[in-house]
């Protein structure tokens, strides 16, 4: 089972691949086999369906045994990784930054309400190899509605990520220094879907955002990033509670109800955004230029426990209660 977004991204990153060099030029026909898987399963939508829809798109479906005999042993498989222990780079995040007048902004806030914009985040090198990291590499099997997803486990460990979470603790060390990195992963979005994650809040400490795809892909300004609301899940709501699909609606009730403030923070290339996990928030409205260079990328990590506040002298606050629940990422938000 998948849905047409997956497979319109997978043509679009063969056919990248071969045109970079990154793979032999036989990968090509590899691509055009998706290109007509992708066409063929927008034919069993049927005619009446017209032009392709982003609903259409995210519409999972089965596959036929031919059509699925044309991608075996490609279809979410490692073609390609690019990533080398040597790819690490002098330095990732930004030394023109003042790191600790942004870690006193964090503190500045009310705990819980902790939020943070950073731009220019990451040094140049950096910036380029997480991009060309995600733009190359054959890792992002998670099939959401929309956009695609890659976890740790999948292959996103690219050194340059080891290297952000090292200098974070250096450069922040009363936030990161005494939390754990609990997860990673990366989500890219297909243009046609001018939203992706509804409202949530993450099973975490501090939540890390950060947006890779140039500037020049976005065709708003003023959108496209992401919209945190000044008011956290309460502590008592399970994961179900505060990370699913079906409880947006309860969630959304909620923030009415509370009259927490609205923060819209746009999108920018290599903009960081960095709050309180518990914080409610959810992706912004985004119009993307067509191309496959043009997806927009952005980067999680999530750091330490849910209850946990981070302190100006470094210690960690005990958790609050909170229930450890299987991962399912069916209908998980992550």
């Amino acid at each position: 089972m998948t849905s047409p977004h997956k497979v319109q991204h997978d043509a679009e990153q063969l056919r990248y691949l071969v045109d970079t060099g990154r793979l032999p030029a036989a990968f090509g026909a590899l691509s055009g086999a998706y290109a007509q898987l992708l066409a063929g399963m927008q034919a069993q939508q049927g005619p009446a369906a017209g032009a392709p829809t982003a609903e259409g798109k995210a519409r999972y479906m089965m596959l036929t045994t031919g059509q699925i005999a044309a991608v075996r042993g490609s279809y979410n498989h490692l073609l390609f990784l690019q990533q080398h222990p040597s790819m690490r780079v002098g330095q990732a995040l930004n030394p023109a930054v003042d790191w600790g007048a942004v870690e006193a902004e964090y503190f500045s806030h009310a705990p819980g309400h902790e939020l943070v914009t950073v731009d220019d985040m990451l040094s140049p090198d950096a910036l380029r190899a997480l991009l060309d990291f995600c733009l190359e590499s054959t890792i992002y099997f998670d099939v959401k509605s929309g956009y695609l997803g890659s976890y740790y486990f999948d292959g996103f460990n690219h050194p340059v990520l080891t290297q952000i979470i090292e200098e974070l603790a250096v450069y922040m060390p009363n936030i990161f220094a005494h939390l754990t990195l609990t997860n990673m992963w990366s989500f890219k979005h297909d243009q046609d879907f001018s939203g992706a994650l509804p409202v949530h809040a993450d099973q975490a400490a501090v939540n890390f955002n950060l947006y890779l795809t140039p500037d020049d892909a976005n065709l708003d300004a003023d959108t496209g990033g992401i919209v945190v609301y000044k008011t956290g899940a309460p502590i008592d709501w399970d994961f179900a509670q505060y990370n699913r699909y079906e409880s947006a609606p309860a969630m959304r009730d909620f923030i009415r109800r509370s009259g927490a403030a609205r923060v819209r923070i746009p999108y920018r290339q290599n903009r960081l955004v960095f709050f309180h996990s518990n914080l409610l928030h959810e992706s912004d409205q985004f119009a993307f230029r067509p191309g496959y260079r043009n997806r927009r990328i952005n980067i999680v990590m999530l750091f330490g426990e849910r209850g946990q506040h981070p302190t100006r002298g470094g210690r960690r606050e005990a958790a609050g209660e909170h229930e450890e629940v299987p991962i399912d990422r069916s209908t998980m938000l992550l």
